[in-house]
């Protein structure tokens, strides 16, 4: 099981979205009462039952990084950063692939992201 810490907006969310429901008690005077659940602790329990879910979310994690998906890489040759088997390369896509600045054929990136502006002050 994944012990990152959640989107705190998505475990916000989740505390609203259990916090709108009402008691289904009674519920014993010395328990906790179980219709309300700590969101962080009902989204880690949701991700451990269900990895499809977990797999969105880490997805989802990736793209509020400025990953985009490959759907929509530019295929006209503009150089950007590619995710390829957990490692990040400068690439392009040539000649029907993906390929490194080298021109090195790249096995098939998952995410993409726009090269950054270079700082400012550069040479002269």
């Amino acid at each position: 099981m994944n012990s990152a810490p959640h989107d705190p907006a998505l475990v916000e969310a989740m505390r609203d979205a259990l916090a709108e429901g009402s008691c289904h008690g009674p519920c014993p005077a010395d328990e906790p009462c179980l219709c309300r659940l700590d969101a962080e602790a009902a989204l880690t329990a949701l991700c451990a039952a269900r990895p499809d879910v977990a797999a969105v979310l880490a997805g989802e994690a990736v793209l509020a990084q400025g990953w985009r998906t490959m759907d929509s890489a530019p295929r006209d040759g503009t150089p950007v950063l590619l995710a390829v088997r957990g490692r990040v390369v400068r690439g392009e896509w040539c000649c029907g692939y993906w390929r490194n600045s080298e021109e090195v054929p790249l096995a098939e990136p998952t995410h993409w992201m726009p090269l950054p502006a270079p700082p400012a002050g550069g040479e002269p």
